[in-house]
């Protein structure tokens, strides 16, 4: 009985011996997993160069990353309510420059940050951020022109009509010293210097 333990021992032994083994080998293989930060002045990538709103309300994470990246990941913010996906594109002829596309998600917290690897699901790089705030599209301005009517159009009037002064607007004294930068003798109706 001891001899059958024993020998069932070493296999187990051997077996685990295995398994480690070949762990090991696997983990070597496969690249470490970089931190991800918001970009500095060193832009030392992989970062987050900034959040914005597209125009259809959709919340953008701009991001640097590092030449020998592969091209098709996606980006997954975790939070307490759960996690999220984000899309992500290279920018036309920006070869390390990315935005991913997804839920707006309100500023303020750390949040987690994660961008993994489309083909294997393979963990590229990780980093806890917090969302400072959201860049806006640029908004279009519209101008409307107001019919007047009734009560308007004496509110109108008074914008429009310029009121006739009651006292007369006094003239400016001429200056007995030369003016700075520009001294002429025919102040306050200098000549240009220049061509």
């Amino acid at each position: 009985m001891l001899v059958i333990l024993g020998i069932m021992g070493v296999i187990g032994l051997g077996f685990l011996l295995s398994k480690w083994i070949t762990g090991q080998s696997q983990l070597s293989q496969r690249a470490p997993v970089l931190e991800l930060t918001n970009c500095n002045p060193k832009n030392i990538p992989p970062c987050i160069v900034s959040f914005g709103i597209d125009s259809d309300g959709n919340m953008l994470v701009n991001l640097l990353v590092p030449d020998a990246f592969s091209p098709d990941f996606y980006l997954k913010i975790v939070r307490n309510t759960g996690e999220t996906r984000y899309e992500c594109q290279m920018v036309e002829n920006f070869p390390t420059n990315f935005y991913c596309v997804g839920e707006k998600l309100p500023p303020g917290g750390v949040l987690q940050f994660m961008l993994i690897s489309s083909k294997d699901d393979a963990l590229l790089a990780k980093g806890d951020i917090s969302i400072l705030g959201l860049a806006f599209p640029t908004l279009g301005i519209e101008l409307t022109t107001l019919s007047p009517t009734g009560t308007e159009e004496s509110v109108l009037d008074l914008f429009t009509k310029t009121p006739a002064p009651t006292q007369p607007i006094p003239k400016s004294p001429s200056p007995t010293k030369s003016s700075y930068p520009n001294p002429t003798p025919s102040y306050p109706n200098p000549s240009p210097s220049y061509p």
